[in-house]
């Protein structure tokens, strides 16, 4: 089986591609494509991660 690791690092402007970490690996785990999903949050992402409300923060909490 595949393991994969994404790193994060965007920053507060770039929240789209933050989402779409958080969906793509949301839809990795959900059809078991792999065995093992990381996800590293670093720098200005990381500031996301920590204010995340609302639909972001539910997938974050579903994916954990």
């Amino acid at each position: 089986m595949t393991k994969l690791l994404y790193i994060v690092m965007s920053c507060k402007e770039a929240e789209q591609k933050f989402d779409m970490v958080i969906t793509s690996v949301g839809r990795i785990a959900e059809k078991k494509l792999a065995e093992k999903v990381k996800i590293i949050f670093f720098g200005p992402s990381e500031l996301l991660l920590a204010q995340a409300t609302g639909e972001r923060a539910g997938k974050l909490k579903k994916n954990s």
